[in-house]
């Protein structure tokens, strides 16, 4: 079972678990897609390698959009944006964005979809899929979501969509040591309190319902930042050593249950059947009710200052009709 895998598994028991009764058969899989996550990660069998390099703020902040271009920017969307279905039955939002997004747009400018008031013919709602695929850039919008409803394409659709369009406007930073466990702080209006730091491995509580997210700069004691090798450096390395992991990049955010995470950090060594004795159908509720833990992962150990940061949106809504 690879990380991928696991990844799925576990977005899958977190949509899906307690939505109906456990059977016994379900309780045995869920506590073996958990015990394998942890396991893997606190018995590890490989180590990562990485470089420190010079900070270099342009490696981590991007230049923030003026209010100015804002306005700018948004005037264009609304007189240019259209909304068509094309042939693999998805409904497309085109528009042209300004001068100032004629490169990629990662990190400065995305679209997001909030509110769907198309009707058939029929006046029977068009559904769209919560799922969509953005790839703002080069001065247009290109902007796609699958259909859920049944559609013909000489059937007529009417109505209109909403959608955000969030700009960056800064940044929000916190610098944080290994000496400050059980310190609170805010980020983007989000409370966070620091559980501990252990190796690679920040770990908050996070004490908001607000979805942020958070990126954290790794610090060596001379000011230089923990950096990756290339895919190509680091494959030359494993052939000579097969301990070295082949890890090219730094993750940033994921979760994981509080219960099951507290338990590995106690026992570490703990076998699948020891786990699966402790959770018992009442104990996954118990773990769901009890929530999980936010972490932040890095290439390498933390052990010196850490500059911890989350970008901050302005968002502007425009409505488009489908025409």
């Amino acid at each position: 079972m690879d990380k991928l895998t696991i990844l799925v598994l576990i977005l899958s028991l977190n949509s899906n678990l307690f939505c109906q009764e456990i059977t016994e058969e379900q309780r045995d899989f869920y506590a073996q897609v958990l015990y394998k996550a942890d396991s893997i990660r606190f018995n590890k069998t490989t180590h990562n390698v990485f470089k420190f390099e010079k900070f270099k703020k342009s490696d981590f902040f991007n230049e923030i959009v003026t209010q100015e271009e804002i306005l700018s920017c948004t005037k264009l969307v609304k007189e240019t944006a259209k909304l068509v279905i094309n042939k693999e039955n998805q409904l497309v939002l085109t528009g042209k964005l300004t001068e100032r997004f004629n490169t990629q747009t990662t990190g400065i400018f995305s679209v997001d979809l909030v509110e769907n008031n198309l009707l058939k013919e029929s006046g029977e709602k068009f559904e769209l899929h919560t799922f969509y695929n953005s790839h703002s850039g080069y001065g247009k919008i290109n902007f796609k979501t699958d259909i859920k409803s049944e559609y013909f394409s000489n059937q007529k659709v009417t109505g209109f969509v909403t959608f955000k369009l969030n700009y960056l406007v800064g940044y929000d930073k916190i610098e944080l040591s290994t000496k400050d466990t059980g310190r609170e702080f805010s980020l983007n209006d989000c409370n966070y309190s620091l559980v501990n730091i252990k190796g690679n491995e920040i770990v908050l509580n996070k004490l908001c319902e607000i979805e942020n997210e958070i990126n954290a700069i790794n610090f060596n004691q001379n000011g230089e930042v923990a950096k990756p090798y290339t895919y190509i450096e680091l494959s030359k390395m494993v052939e000579k050593d097969s301990t070295i992991a082949m890890e090219t990049f730094d993750r940033k955010n994921r979760e994981a249950y509080k219960m099951v995470r507290d338990l590995f950090e106690k026992k570490p060594k703990i076998t699948l059947t020891e786990f699966k004795k402790i959770f018992t159908v009442k104990k996954l509720i118990e773990m769901k009710e009890k929530g999980q833990y936010l972490i932040l992962e890095s290439i390498a150990p933390f052990k010196n200052k850490i500059t911890l940061y989350s970008a901050n949106f302005k968002s502007e809504t425009i409505r488009v009709e489908m025409k």
